[in-house]
């Protein structure tokens, strides 16, 4: 995403929420002040796309109440359809404000280096970083570009660190627990028909 963008003496790099909140806790920057303006500054969805999805979006939704009300037959496809796109606009909905592309980020200053913030933090922050150095507090993983694209050896673009861009493929974290009951709850969802 990069929104924001930490400034400590020696080099600017991307942060999220919880290098924010860790940053915040222990004094080394204040909490980030940013107007709606900017807000909206970085909102940059297409409005016109957004209208023209909606209104194809309403004609789908009321051909298939319109055939349902003449007694006329709706296809399975048709309900699929319009199930989909019920799910899609909540989604849109809630990332209606998202802010898109974000190619400005907002600064947050530091007056003391990386390297005192490194070393204050203790023996958790001395291993070497791969995506910021604030990698001990969140690391950006797992994710689709940084777990699961080199681990099925699909070709990723060239890396830097820091990273010029926090990405938003990111995955949940499950536990041990957590992801042994998504794996019965999914082989046992579907079972095989005998043949």
């Amino acid at each position: 995403m990069g929104g924001f963008e930490l400034v400590p003496a020696g080099g600017a790099f991307h942060i999220n929420s919880k290098h924010i909140h860790w940053l915040v806790s222990r004094g080394y920057i204040e909490v980030p002040e940013v107007s709606d303006e900017e807000l909206w500054d970085k909102s940059k969805q297409d409005t016109i796309a957004k209208l023209i999805t909606c209104v194809k979006v309403a004609y789908l939704i009321l051909q298939c109440i319109g055939r349902a009300v003449l007694g006329l037959a709706v296809t399975t496809i048709e309900l699929s359809t319009v199930a989909i796109v019920g799910c899609t606009l909540m989604t849109s909905i809630c990332w209606l404000h998202k802010p898109l592309d974000v190619y400005y980020p907002v600064q947050i200053k530091m007056n003391i280096s990386m390297g005192q913030v490194l070393q204050e933090a203790g023996p958790i922050a001395a291993r070497p970083y791969r995506q910021t150095p604030l990698d001990f507090v969140d690391d950006l993983r797992p994710s689709w570009a940084l777990n699961i694209q080199t681990f099925m050896k699909m070709p990723v673009g060239h890396f830097q660190r820091p990273i010029p861009r926090i990405g938003d493929s990111r995955l949940p974290w499950l536990t041990w627990t957590e992801s042994s009951f998504l794996c019965l709850a999914t082989l046992t969802a579907n079972p095989m028909e005998s043949v």
